[in-house]
């Protein structure tokens, strides 16, 4: 049994099933209590953590969470379903957990894999550099329209001499005024990463899950344009309406890259390539023939590597070539694939 939780993750609760040795037909166990005579629960975190022992403790079923509350769900319609909540402890670092809980009577051993993932931001990668020198633009901007600062002082003298004033100036000044205020509104949100996110979103996209992916990938099989079963992704705004670029950058002028891996993937033998390619105009297959998109392909030899029981995500990325820390960056990521044979 496998779960995914973000690292640092706090207050969680899973449901866990615990299978009666002594059946035939892999029926569940029941009567299990948090200090039932010679159950025990034995943790292990990471690739060099020692196997110690986590401490369980009394719990209701709708109980709110205590670290290593244990109590049995439903005896007569789940029997063998637990509820565990997980010590904090134990998802503090991104990595794998494993837990063990053995030894009642009766009690076939439950081995539990938790995949601690490191959180990630939501859609937009870009260096925070970049963002900070964005900021500083804007509130170089707005210190210059106070009144008295660089640019109000300019306003207020434009229509006192040289030939200037009357109706033009003030024509000129209200165009100015809300031609700097439209600027402001849009700046004035990226003061953080969600900020600039909301400005470069993508609405198939959104929170950085590429909702079009399928879910299950075939182990050996080859994705590919040749073969009509290349993975187009739609490229659109918020909106639903078909965009090019985002900002000054276009799709067209960027590297695109794709990658598929396990959480916590330390095996770089595993890490499963494919190309990524930015159709604009596009072919045939997508939902809205005017809509550009990125056609993903995966050749056999890359399906290949792929495991059967696993979680893997795919991460979409677009790279703006700068001078190496100034480089823009947008990835999305898959929801969870599957790989099958």
């Amino acid at each position: 049994m496998a779960e995914l939780i973000y690292a640092g993750s706090t207050s969680q609760t899973i449901d866990i099933f615990i299978a009666d040795s002594s059946s035939a037909v892999g029926a569940g166990l029941a009567g299990l209590v948090f200090n039932t005579a010679s159950l025990t629960c034995y943790r292990r975190i990471g690739a060099t953590g020692a196997s110690t022992i986590a401490s369980l403790a009394t719990q209701t079923v709708g109980g709110a969470w205590t670290s290593g509350g244990f109590v049995e769900i439903d005896a007569t319609n789940q029997t063998g379903m637990y509820r565990w909540d997980i010590p904090d402890a134990l998802l503090v670092s991104a990595g794998f957990v494993h837990i063990t809980f053995q030894g009642a009577v009766n009690m076939a051993p439950t081995i539990l894999r938790i995949d601690c993932r490191a959180p990630t931001v939501a859609l937009l990668t870009a260096t925070q550099a970049s963002i900070d020198a964005i900021e500083a633009d804007t509130n170089e901007l707005q210190t210059d329209w106070v009144d008295g600062g660089r640019l109000d002082v300019i306003l207020d003298g434009a229509g006192g001499g040289g030939g200037g004033g009357g109706s033009d100036t003030a024509t000129f000044s209200g165009a100015a005024l809300a031609e700097i205020n439209a600027i402001k509104a849009k700046t004035d949100t990226i003061g953080t990463a969600a900020g600039a996110t909301t400005l470069l979103a993508a609405s198939v996209l959104v929170t950085g899950t590429i909702t079009s992916f399928p879910s299950e990938i075939v182990i050996g099989d080859s994705y590919t344009t040749a073969n009509g079963r290349a993975i187009q992704i739609p490229i659109v705004d918020t909106d639903g309406l078909s965009i090019a670029s985002t900002g000054t950058l276009n799709f067209a002028d960027a590297n695109a890259t794709f990658v598929i891996q396990r959480v916590g993937e330390t095996d770089a033998t595993r890490i499963i390539t494919g190309t990524a390619t930015f159709v604009d105009p596009p072919g045939t297959g997508t939902s809205d023939s005017e809509t550009p998109y990125a056609s993903i392909e995966m050749v056999a030899n890359q399906t290949a590597k792929g495991l059967i029981g696993y979680k893997y995500s795919g991460v979409l990325t677009f790279t703006w070539p700068g001078t190496g820390s100034d480089d823009e960056v947008i990835s999305f990521e898959t929801a969870t694939i599957q790989f099958d044979n």
